[in-house]
Order: C-alpha cells, then sequence, then structure tokens
C-alpha cells in the first residue's frame, strides 16, 4: 500500500505533480527517514530539485514572453485594417463601362 501510494503520487497528472516538492516525497513513508538515506543519494535529489526549481523558472519566464508577444499581436492586429486594391480588370472594366462612355 505504501509503494502503491508514492506511485500513484509520481503518476499523476503533472498538475498534481507541479505541487509536489522533493521534501514532501522524501517524508513519505514509503522512505521512512529521509535522514537514513545515503549521502550521495540526498545530493542527487537536492541536485534535482535545484533543477526542478530552475526549469519551472525557465518555463515561467518563457510563458510570460510568449503571453506578452500573443498581447502585442493582438494589439497590431486590433489596430490593423485591411484595404483592398481593386484589381487591373476591374480597375479597366470601370473605365470602360457604359456609364463611363456616356460622359
Amino acid at each position: 500500500p505504501v509503494t502503491q501510494d508514492i506511485l500513484l503520487h509520481l503518476l499523476s497528472s503533472e498538475e498534481q505533480r507541479a505541487t509536489l516538492t522533493m521534501e514532501t516525497m522524501l517524508g513519505h513513508p514509503f522512505f521512512s527517514k529521509a535522514e537514513d538515506l545515503p549521502k550521495e543519494v540526498v545530493q542527487m535529489l537536492g541536485k534535482m530539485s535545484e533543477e526542478r526549481v530552475q526549469a519551472s523558472k525557465e518555463k515561467e519566464a518563457e510563458m510570460k514572453q510568449e503571453a506578452e508577444e500573443q498581447a502585442e499581436a493582438d494589439w497590431v492586429k486590433s489596430r490593423t485594417s485591411t484595404v483592398s486594391c481593386p484589381t487591373l480588370d476591374l480597375r479597366m472594366k470601370m473605365i470602360h463601362s457604359s456609364s463611363e462612355l456616356m460622359k
């Protein structure tokens, strides 16, 4: 049951896992006591935790940049007008139309 519980936490959706911290996982009964883990494992887990925090910050900055770019694109689009230009054929028809010939 304890193993199933930790696996359920680890295999949950990304949104649910985002709230899990390394300290929370190490505090799980599966690990009994974090102090009992070898020094190398604790160091490796600490490094992984730091990398995850850094990756999270980078992802947040990337998402913020994308949102700003999208907002700017939306702003430009909302203030842009499309002007159609008549084709040469249409201009020629207008010039040589019957109403024009009657002038």
